[in-house]
């Protein structure tokens, strides 16, 4: 029995204590006290009129306990005992027996490990409580990160595979509800009631009558409904914690929302989840969990705040400074309505730029953008490219965050939702046949090249290449931020690592309501190879 640390896929470590064949958490107890609580758990005794209370760790254990505990001292007041004092993994038996009847004993602990033979015996009412494993992930990261005894500041991004490794406490998830469901096939041979933290969350009082039936004690409906409010979330997390266990600025009770998962895992998370946990729950029945409550989890509010900065000389041409949703700002210039980049040129030369746009004249070979006047004129031979919307969104605010002219270093999170409204500058890159698309533009342009010509464009014009362009010296200077790479990746499905969950179904909303009836909304998210690396050279 030794402290060990985890480390994350970033080099963080985690606390805990390996017990052999099983990792514990660290209780701040000496290995010796740590090592015979652990080893006692088996055989722990309990009393006849013992609640036992089985969860996952972040499963909703504080909560149920209380709410089982005011049932069984039948008042709705405030308990003065807390779960810690009897849970088996972080108090010795001699302690546990210090606490008087009612008792609710409670473990973490995998049903291998348990008390089964003093539960069976004397036939110990027992409560199973689990909780969908996306909210879990999330509510258990925190903890981590919030309890002084794991010493652990790391990433989400990384936590997120090492605990889906069941590397951490406790192991996996998974495996925990599999040796439930294989006992209770088997049958447990004590009286079990299984419950579901979202069931609760949901028809609180129809859960606890359930839950009170269960354990055969009677309460009137004003006491029920007083117990409901006393345990809601609201008082729940005005509880304290011993302040040696939790940094400061954590609290223990963060949210207890059905959904909050989706605030957390990026698209190419949840993907990676999911087909984890289909696998290794392929054949369970325990797995039919609810993951989203309609105004539980937290969606995006769209909005952005417009600063004029300094006005300039010319009517209808003003510098702005565009908020994100947290006040960093993004210079750009505001022309009647329509926002273009702040380029740092002289007033006169930015209006006179401008202005000249839709008079431009071309030659008869040109090919480039926009006087429509002239275009139409000459014949103009116009090449419009798109991209699907998530793609450009990302690399569209990484390409704000280094280039110095935007003076722009906000969150992710904080810019889309000003993007989507439209407040921010914006002019199929998807298809990766480089070949047939380099003829089929050339087709249009009336351009005949040789096979080999062809193949050599696309080589040169591959990502690969392109990222070694480099720009003049004094151009970087002025423009890049340091270590910005103007060609960041060019992948097709890379929004997946930076839109989670719920701003994913944003998006999607905003763009099929601003999108219907379009037929521009024909986009590819992901690469049918493998979703992200481009083996072949592609535009």
């Amino acid at each position: 029995m030794s402290l060990i640390q985890i480390a994350d896929l970033g080099g963080a470590t985690i606390n805990a204590v390996d017990a052999g064949a099983f990792i514990t958490p660290y209780v701040m107890k000496p290995a010796t006290e740590t090592k015979r609580i652990f080893e006692n758990v088996p055989n722990f005794m309990f009393r006849k009129d013992d609640v036992m209370l089985c969860t996952y760790p972040k499963t909703g254990t504080n909560w149920l306990f209380e709410i089982i505990m005011m049932i069984l001292n039948k008042s709705a007041e405030p308990i003065e005992t807390n779960k810690g004092m009897t849970m088996l993994e972080f108090q010795a038996p001699e302690d546990i027996d210090q606490q008087p009847s009612p008792r609710v004993v409670n473990c973490h602990f995998p049903c291998r490990i348990l008390p089964f033979k003093d539960m069976t015996a004397k036939q110990i009412k027992t409560v199973l409580c689990c909780r969908n494993p996306k909210d879990t992930a999330v509510s258990y990261y925190n903890h981590m990160k919030g309890l002084r005894p794991y010493d652990y500041n790391g990433k989400w991004d990384d936590w997120l595979p090492v605990y889906l490794q069941g590397k951490l406490e406790y192991g996996k998830y998974t495996d925990y509800l599999l040796e439930w469901e294989k006992a209770m096939e088997e049958g447990v041979g004590f009286p079990l009631h299984v419950m579901y933290y979202e069931d609760l969350k949901i028809n609180g009082t129809g859960e606890m009558d359930k839950l009170r039936k269960f354990l055969d004690v009677e309460l009137d409906d004003v006491l029920k409904e007083d117990i409901v409010k006393m345990c809601g979330f609201a008082r729940m997390a005005t509880k304290t914690v011993p302040g040696s266990f939790t940094k400061e600025g954590f609290n223990f009770f963060r949210k207890g929302q059905i959904g909050d998962w989706k605030n957390w895992f990026t698209v190419a998370q949840d993907e990676m989840f999911d087909e984890i946990w289909k696998s290794e729950m392929k054949d369970s029945k325990m797995s039919k969990f609810i993951y989203t409550f309609r105004g539980h989890y937290c969606r995006l509010k769209p909005h952005f705040v417009r600063e004029k900065a300094i006005q300039l000389a010319y009517r209808r041409m003003t510098s702005v400074k565009i908020k994100d949703l947290s006040g960093a700002t993004i210079d750009e210039i505001d022309v009647g309505g329509f926002l273009i980049p702040d380029f740092k040129k002289p007033p006169a030369e930015a209006k006179q730029l401008f202005d000249s746009i839709p008079h431009f004249e071309f030659r008869d070979d040109d090919l480039i953008y926009l006087p429509l006047n002239d275009m139409k004129v000459k014949q103009i031979k116009t090449v419009l490219c798109c991209r699907n919307q998530k793609d450009t969104a990302v690399s569209y605010y990484n390409h704000m965050k280094g280039i110095e002219v935007y003076g722009y270093d906000g969150k992710w999170s904080d810019w889309l939702p000003v993007y989507l409204q439209g407040k921010c500058f914006t002019l199929c890159f998807e298809n990766q046949n480089g070949l047939e698309e380099i003829d089929r533009l050339l087709k249009f342009l009336d351009v005949d090249l040789s096979e080999e010509l062809k193949k050599d464009i696309i080589h040169m014009c591959g990502f690969e290449n392109m990222a070694n362009k480099t720009m003049p010296s004094d151009m970087e200077k002025v423009f890049f931020k340091q270590d910005f790479k103007f060609f960041r990746k060019g992948r097709v499905g890379d929004w997946k690592n930076w839109f989670t969950v719920a701003q994913n179904e944003n998006f999607d909303e905003i763009w099929e309501n601003e999108m219907n009836g379009s037929t521009f909304s024909q986009f590819k998210y992901s690469d049918p190879r493998d979703g992200n690396d481009v083996s072949q050279p592609s535009f």
